[in-house]
């Protein structure tokens, strides 16, 4: 009966009870192992590609320097675009007075077909000084002959009617139907003669200071009376103003 009793005692429960519970850590001991295994798998997975893991700071300041390479590129190229827009509307700036004047110069280069006649045309392309010739309602130009030209201006009776053109300037051509729209309208009352100035004497360009083409001047007995540079729809208004009061 005593042995039974030293079998059961508390002593020997107790003892069982830790071996029991050393037993049941032991079977634990593999399961935490394959955790932490699992737990560092992405570690050991990107230590093995070489492409460490960033942390969450690291990862957010790359993310922002990224953000400002792109805004500095977009920045970049909307700065070029602006320059390139300035640079289109610079260009077009420069080039409409020439657009608006060619337009101009269709309108009554079409409108006036007839005027001047050809032989008139061909003349002023092989002579410097020309004298418009009205017959009826065309014009036509005839070459002045002369060897002194200002001596010529001068012993002309007529009030004169001075046009410094070329044939390679829009305007000049815009132009020249009012030109001749001017002689018919005061036939034997003044003398409208042109001048090329490719073809004139240079010295001519130093005595009348012409500096830009088309130039216009209203001479009495050689002496400058009027004088107008480049030319605009209206002027023609404006020559039979300055001739009418010049007439009286």
């Amino acid at each position: 009966m005593r042995q039974d009793k030293q079998h059961y005692s508390p002593q020997a429960s107790r003892r069982s009870g830790r071996l029991q519970k050393s037993k049941i850590w032991w079977q634990r001991i593999p399961a935490m192992i394959l955790l932490l295994l699992l737990l560092a798998a992405p570690l050991l997975l990107s230590a093995c590609n070489k492409s460490p893991v960033l942390a969450p700071e690291e990862a957010k300041e790359e993310t922002t320097a990224k953000k400002t390479i792109a805004e500095k590129e977009t920045e970049e190229e909307a700065e070029a675009k602006e320059k390139e827009q300035a640079e289109e509307r610079r260009k077009t700036r420069e080039e409409e007075p020439a657009k608006a004047t060619s337009k101009e110069s269709k309108k009554p280069v079409e409108n006036t077909e007839t005027k001047p006649s050809t032989a008139g045309r061909e003349a002023k392309e092989v002579t410097p000084y020309q004298v418009a010739i009205v017959e009826g309602e065309e014009v036509h130009y005839e070459a002045v002959e002369t060897d002194d030209f200002m001596a010529w201006l001068k012993a002309q009776e007529e009030p004169i009617f001075l046009d410094f053109w070329a044939s390679w300037c829009p305007p000049c051509l815009m132009s020249s139907p009012y030109v001749d729209e001017l002689a018919a309208a005061y036939p034997e009352k003044i003398k409208v003669v042109k001048v090329n100035v490719d073809l004139m004497d240079k010295d001519l360009t130093k005595t009348f200071n012409v500096m830009s083409i088309p130039a216009f001047y209203l001479l009495d007995k050689g002496e400058e009376l009027e004088a107008w540079i480049g030319f605009a729809p209206g002027y023609e208004e404006i020559w039979a103003e300055k001739i009418d009061a010049l007439l009286k």
